[in-house]
């Protein structure tokens, strides 16, 4: 599998300084910034921050026929499930998230209200 990764993360423009696995993909430190690579498994998918190979293509094929995305990795923290205000708070960001997603409008995360 390291032979496959190494044969991706070549075919992109950023100089990588280290690199981990979590939940399925790697995120890459790079120069450029932190980077989430990702084997896709069923086709196309809506993307935050996709970035193009070297060819300007957003997804890359390994030689097993495998589709790869890199995209651009937001830090954060996870939510702790046992505080019930942090899990409520990241309900109502996710639910500003998807109305966002499913209505194309702008939600302003301090007001709730969509614009």
């Amino acid at each position: 599998m390291d032979d496959k990764i190494e044969e991706i993360l070549a075919q992109y423009p950023v100089q990588i300084e280290s690199r981990k696995r979590i939940r399925g993909a790697i995120l890459l430190e790079t120069r450029e910034g932190q980077y989430l690579l990702s084997l896709m498994s069923h086709g196309y998918r809506k993307v935050d921050k996709a970035l193009a190979n070297k060819q300007g293509e957003l997804l890359t094929r390994d030689g097993s026929g495998n589709i790869w995305l890199m995209k651009r990795w937001f830090a954060g923290r996870e939510c702790d499930l046992k505080d019930a205000k942090q899990v409520c708070r990241a309900m109502s960001h996710l639910a500003m998230l998807h109305l966002w997603m499913s209505e194309q409008h702008e939600v302003d995360i301090r007001t709730q209200q969509t614009e």
